[in-house]
């Protein structure tokens, strides 16, 4: 919260202040985190893009929004399914290369619990913008504006899309502002922007490797489907329906919550 009243509102507030107004406007939540907190561990890499946690993000999934993310930290992923895809892909892009973390080696599969990096960032990301989505939309479902089917699912689709990628964007963005603190389980500190970039500054190095263009091509035509739902025929045909004008109300209640 004191990172996006910073960044997305340009407000100075001192840490403390706002850290008492949450505990005023919402004590359960504070409790609920503290209580939650991850145990860090001692954790250091050679330089940016040696190893990124790449992980789905499941709490809109029912609703029909599949999110994934990736936090440059040597790929560390848990097995779900998706992953197996984005695992195949990292495999099959790092065969010819010749290093120690090439072809079968450039994927690493473990436990979700154990993808500590990844998971405290979706901690960030519910608490920064994605609360409000799960929680009204868990409503619809209660109040049975939204049955779980094809069609409204793709009404969703078509409504909250372009809010919520948004609310990610802004979301990756403060992350990417924000200043990281020195502690006791991390060497580095700084801003994530400026390490990733120049990461020669902070005693790393770029660890990216070529990669055969056309084989990524090759892999988006391949792996990559357009959102049909987008051009569907009926969806212009209810438009001026009570169930479509409930769900564009919705999206105008999310403009002026944002």
């Amino acid at each position: 919260m004191w990172q996006k009243l910073k960044y997305k509102y340009g407000l100075r507030v001192r840490r403390d202040t706002v850290a008492f107004l949450l505990k005023v406007a919402d004590p359960e939540g504070v409790e609920n985190r503290l209580a939650n907190r991850l145990k860090r561990r001692n954790y250091q890499v050679p330089g940016a893009d040696f190893l990124l946690h790449v992980d789905g993000y499941d709490k809109l999934k029912p609703f029909g929004f599949a999110i994934h993310g990736a936090r440059d930290g040597f790929s560390r992923a848990d097995a779900g399914g998706k992953n197996v895809i984005i695992g195949s892909l990292q495999r099959c892009l790092r065969a010819d290369h010749d290093d120690t973390h090439a072809g079968s080696k450039s994927f690493i599969v473990g436990k979700s619990t154990h993808n500590q990096c990844i998971e405290a960032f979706w901690g960030q990301l519910r608490k920064h913008s994605m609360n409000f989505f799960i929680e009204y939309l868990k409503q619809m479902k209660d109040d049975q504006s939204y049955d779980g089917s094809e069609e409204d699912t793709e009404i969703l689709q078509f409504c909250f899309g372009p809010i919520i990628k948004n609310s990610l964007d802004d979301s990756k963005e403060l992350w990417n502002q924000h200043s990281i603190r020195k502690q006791t389980y991390s060497t580095h500190n700084g801003v994530p922007f400026a390490m990733y970039n120049l990461p020669e500054m902070w005693g790393g190095k770029s660890c990216k490797k070529p990669v055969d263009l056309a084989a990524v091509d090759r892999l988006m035509e391949e792996f990559t489907d357009d959102p049909e739902y987008l051009t569907q025929p009926w969806l212009k045909l209810l438009v001026g329906s009570t169930q479509i004008l409930k769900l564009l109300t919705a999206l105008k209640m999310q403009r002026n919550y944002i």
